[in-house]
């Protein structure tokens, strides 16, 4: 009896600390961008002439927040990972607004002002891929 409650205990408690599957992200082979030769703006894209830099990072906007008004020298390639946003470019016909939802992808304009805000109820996620120059600045906030 003993073995036996010794036995039942020991199921409860490996029962009791083991966490919970969560549901997994699975993703697909596909191409994201092609051949693009325009950006978001439908502005041809200006690539450097020399000093040829690429920087990559992952930008995690939590959820309501915004980037602020900034822009970019470099060229940003854009895939959402998670969430969405919502940017607001600042042009001379006035402010045009672009949806990027999870798993889409975009090229950013450059050298143009504008604020990216999360849209979605969590935080927006996307790898950015920065093609550039030495001598050009990926990101120029504002002021």
């Amino acid at each position: 009896m003993k073995i036996l409650n010794t036995f039942l205990a020991m199921s409860l408690l490996i029962i009791s600390c083991s966490t919970p599957q969560t549901e997994k992200e699975t993703y697909e082979s596909k191409v994201l961008l092609k051949a693009i030769t325009n950006n978001v703006l439908g502005e041809k894209i200006n690539f450097p002439d020399s000093n040829a830099a690429i920087t990559s990072a992952i930008r995690v906007l939590p959820k309501g927040e915004s980037t602020g008004i900034h822009m970019h020298e470099g060229i940003p390639v854009v895939f959402m990972l998670e969430g969405e946003i919502t940017i607001s470019h600042q042009t001379d016909s006035g402010t045009i607004e672009k949806i990027v939802k999870k798993g889409e992808a975009f090229v950013g304009a450059t050298n143009n002002w504008h604020e990216a805000t999360t849209t979605s109820d969590v935080d927006a996620v996307a790898q950015v891929v920065f093609i550039g120059s030495t001598d050009l600045k990926n990101t120029i906030n504002k002021e």
